[in-house]
């Protein structure tokens, strides 16, 4: 190939076309009266940084709407997961309610231990007697005192549940709450054994104690046969001899069918007591469960979560009918 240089002399080689191109480049920027820049040079402009900064932002921004992406769909999934071993832990629940209804009949309120109803599914049942233990809402001053063994925790109490806002002695109303940017009372009855929490004294030991003798279900009647000592030494009338008499008959799986029977197997140098208090043990006390809260709990292999429902029955005859369901 033949090509003329800068110096008007011609030149034979491969690379002529390539210092053609570059003498044409070089006239093109001379006539524009700019200083030559090289074709290879990367473009170091503001707009060229601009474009590229936007670029980097934009694939930093897809990356975020990626991972966010990806990661609201694994939870998406484990919710999913989660709410349909849930389902199917209600069902094992409930077919530990019907295997406790069906059992009834010939074995009484007998719990359930865990039961295996086959891969890796299984449910329990857990019996209460609300007469068992002393309803928060209606008990009086000193049942309360000598439950919680402490007069400054009952008169706390007792003030979280009146309707008014005077304040008992040891006790506390909707001012002291408020001076302590605590809830208010609720000058009502409790909603539950937990709410106790709120209540001036009360920590979370001593409610967990209280849960074991106090409730808020039923008609506040006390079971004879199924209290504990602590709360049937509530009752007018119940001596230390009383109670023994009691706690011997459980010892022998024996119960008493009423009141007269019980006094019956007092002997008589220890009736008086329940004799003088005759006519006001007859208003407080039962001798069989006037209704019983099941608590079940069921549990699928695909997830650690338990399944809660909580059936409060009534007893008709030798059958139990369901008249509450709660789900947790």
């Amino acid at each position: 190939m033949t090509c003329v240089n800068s110096e008007g002399s011609t030149v034979n080689g491969s690379g002529c076309g390539a210092r053609v191109e570059v003498n044409e480049w070089l006239r093109e920027w001379s006539c524009a009266g700019q200083e030559p820049r090289s074709p290879f040079t990367v473009d170091r402009s503001p707009r060229a940084g601009f474009a590229l900064f936007t670029v980097l932002w934009l694939i930093v921004a897809l990356s975020v709407v990626t991972t966010l992406a990806l990661g609201t769909g694994r939870v998406g999934r484990w919710e999913s997961a989660n709410r349909i071993a849930l389902r199917r832990g209600r069902w094992a629940a409930d077919a530990c309610l019907e295997i406790f209804l069906g059992r009834y009949a010939a074995q009484g309120a007998a719990p359930l231990d865990s039961v295996d109803l086959g891969s890796g599914t299984w449910c329990r049942a857990r019996i209460e007697d609300p007469e068992a233990k002393l309803n928060i809402n209606t008990a009086s001053d000193s049942a309360l005192a000598a439950v919680l063994g402490n007069d400054t925790l009952a008169a706390a109490l007792l003030d979280w549940r009146d309707p008014d806002d005077s304040a008992r002695a040891g006790g506390a109303e909707r001012t002291w709450y408020l001076l302590m940017h605590r809830t208010p009372p609720r000058n009502g009855p409790l909603a539950s054994v937990a709410e106790l929490r709120l209540v001036r004294g009360f920590d979370s030991v001593m409610v967990v104690r209280a849960d074991s003798l106090l409730t808020v279900r039923g008609s506040g009647h006390l079971n004879v046969n199924d209290a504990s000592p602590a709360v049937l030494a509530t009752l007018p009338g119940f001596t230390p001899f009383v109670l023994d008499v009691v706690l011997r008959a459980r010892a022998e799986r024996r119960s008493f069918s009423d009141l007269d029977a019980l006094v019956y197997a007092v002997p008589g140098s220890a009736r008086s007591g329940l004799l003088a208090a005759y006519a006001a043990l007859r208003q407080q006390t039962v001798f069989a469960p006037e209704l019983l809260v099941v608590h079940l709990e069921g549990h699928a292999p695909e997830s650690p979560a338990v399944a809660r429902i909580d059936v409060t029955l009534v007893p008709a005859g030798a059958r139990l009918a369901v008249v509450r369901r709660e789900v947790w």
